[in-house]
């Protein structure tokens, strides 16, 4: 099953990363998006979505990535994240642009997901790496501000 295979695919490559084999990692990166994109499933598949985006994204295809998130985002708009893109989808579209350069609309989605239930709090945007080409931007100082003393969040 994709999901399997593509799990640890995932944490094979990741380790590879941490080890610095950089080569190995891209080959299990490049193997994973020919598999997803071979891959039959429903065009409002969050989990799919969210897969296929974190696969271009650690592969370093830039374009395809930003293409991708901004399709998902205009398809549905960051307000279906929840609907039809899926909040998984949502969030790595953020961490796409949040990577890639594409800070406002990193937070922009951010912003439409923080006030709503789900797994993104205050503290995770703080301290996972992820964001850290954020940090100096004052739309995301006043985000992480806003929901400082929020406990949801």
């Amino acid at each position: 099953n994709l999901e399997s295979l593509a799990d640890y695919c995932f944490r094979r490559a990741s380790h590879e990363q941490d080890v610095g084999s950089k080569e190995i990692a891209q080959v299990l990166w490049d193997s994973m998006r020919v598999a997803i994109e071979e891959a039959p499933a429903p065009p409002s598949d969050g989990r799919h979505a969210a897969l296929h985006l974190l696969i271009l994204m650690e592969a370093g295809d830039r374009d395809a990535a930003l293409d991708m998130a901004r399709e998902g985002i205009e398809r549905f708009g960051s307000r279906g994240c929840g609907e039809f893109f899926g909040i998984q989808s949502c969030e790595m579209a953020a961490r796409v642009f949040a990577r890639f350069g594409a800070h406002d609309e990193a937070i922009d989605l951010l912003e439409e997901m923080l006030p709503a239930p789900s797994w993104l709090t205050v503290h995770i945007l703080e301290i996972d790496p992820i964001w850290d080409p954020l940090r100096d931007h004052p739309r995301f100082q006043a985000l992480l501000e806003e929901y400082a003393d929020d406990v949801e969040h």
